[in-house]
Parts: C-alpha cells; sequence; structure tokens
C-alpha cells in the first residue's frame, strides 16, 4: 500500500471521529512523524494541540518596560512621532 493510500485511510478514519479523539489522534500522528523528520530538532516541528482551558497564564511579560525607559520612549515619541523599521535591501 502507498502512503497516499495510507493516508487516504488514516483521513477517513479521522472523519468519523469526535473532536476529543481527532486531536488524541492527530498529536499522535504529529508526534510519530517528527521523531523520524528532517526537522526534529527544531522546536516547532512538532506543535500540539490542547484545549483552551488547558492554558494557565503567567506573570512574566517580556514586553514590560522599566520607568525609566518608558518615560525616554515616551518622549522619544512625543518629540519624533512613531517610525517604521527600516526594511533589509
Amino acid at each position: 500500500m502507498s502512503i497516499k493510500q495510507h493516508l487516504d485511510a488514516l483521513v477517513a478514519e479521522l472523519d468519523t471521529m469526535d473532536l476529543d479523539r481527532q486531536v488524541d489522534a492527530l498529536n499522535q500522528i504529529r508526534a510519530r512523524i517528527h521523531d523520524h523528520g528532517p526537522f526534529r530538532s527544531e522546536p516547532v516541528d512538532c506543535v500540539q494541540w490542547i484545549k483552551a482551558s488547558q492554558i494557565t497564564a503567567n506573570d512574566y511579560n517580556p514586553n514590560s518596560v522599566a520607568p525609566p525607559e518608558m518615560e525616554l520612549l515616551r518622549h522619544s515619541i512625543t518629540e519624533d512621532g512613531y517610525t517604521q523599521p527600516q526594511r533589509a535591501a
């Protein structure tokens, strides 16, 4: 059986599943493919789906700016306005 035929059979089986079973099956498939893929060392090679209810916030905000730097930013925007980043040539 060819890979395409296996894939067609797999998709047909996925279509019969409810959402929770589909997500579980797809996550298992992704994990197995990741184990054998050429990009398995890349951090986003194997994205797994989870329910929104499983996501929790953290206290870390990388966009926090210390008060002195925020004042400098306010002054810069007041004096120069907003600017767009330069595009690489």
